[in-house]
């Protein structure tokens, strides 16, 4: 949000007949905030968080996360996350216990591209309780996002490269991957869902069924395409907690979709 050429978040509640409280907050800090389309907004009873993404001077990118107060308008804390070139977070998630889980992806090169995929446990009060590392090690990995479980353990989901595979080979490297930490962040495993197929960013959205699976949507790529086709077709895919794939469904190609949830 641009306020007076300067950034601020803009925090929006609304009800069924429109918009009910309209806040913004700017503070040093937020002077130079790029979008909050790259974060989230977290209501854990009468706490309300935020996530976006700061240029810093020297032409950085960080993850921010705050607390805010929508009664008051103000800020209770801000804490900013991350390192290296560009650092884009996902949406934030809470367990029972409070504790908040942030998702985001680390970008240390862009030539060639190399980026992790990192999962942050933090308390409610910004900090850091344990974070770790996710991804093919030395390539491109991007974090779309993730899923705490009832029984503690964390999932992830990004897309990644094969090693050695420039990340624009959507058909040859480029594929989809979930891996599983404990409560500690130990990884448990890690699973190739899909590869040579494209999805478009923050696509992914996984939920939790009542049947224990997981349902989460991938765009396959059907180049070279026939001429009476369209080339991205959307599926949905349901794995269990083993990241093994139970079943599928490809939606008709008779047009592009964009399933965001």
């Amino acid at each position: 949000e641009n306020c007076n050429g300067k950034g601020c978040v803009n925090w929006l509640e609304t009800d069924l007949q429109g918009i009910v409280r309209d806040r913004f907050y700017l503070t040093d800090t937020l002077q130079s905030i790029t979008g909050t389309n790259r974060g989230s907004y977290l209501k854990l009873e009468n706490q309300h968080f935020i996530t976006a993404t700061i240029s810093q001077p020297d032409g950085t990118a960080d993850m921010l996360i705050s607390e805010i107060d929508p009664t008051e308008q103000t800020i209770n804390w801000i804490r900013v996350y991350g390192s290296n070139l560009e650092n884009i977070p996902t949406k934030l998630i809470a367990d029972d216990n409070h504790n908040i889980f942030a998702y985001y992806s680390k970008l240390f090169s862009t030539s060639p591209f190399i980026s992790t995929t990192n999962l942050l446990k933090i308390n409610i009060s910004g900090d850091t309780i344990w974070e770790t590392v996710i991804g093919i090690e030395d390539d491109y990995n991007n974090a779309f996002n993730h899923l705490h479980l009832p029984s503690g353990d964390h999932l992830t989901f990004y897309a990644a490269c094969e090693p050695g595979v420039e990340f624009q080979s959507f058909l040859t490297g480029y594929g989809l991957y979930s891996t599983k930490v404990d409560s500690l962040g130990n990884e448990l495993w890690s699973q190739e869902l899909r590869r040579g197929h494209y999805t478009r960013w923050n696509g992914t959205d996984p939920v939790l069924l009542d049947d224990g699976l997981i349902a989460l949507n991938w765009i396959h790529d059907t180049f070279p395409l026939p001429a009476d086709t369209v080339r991205f077709q959307d599926m949905l895919l349901w794995i269990d907690q083993d990241g093994e794939i139970v079943r599928e469904f490809f939606f008709p190609k008779d047009r592009e979709r964009n399933i965001r949830s």
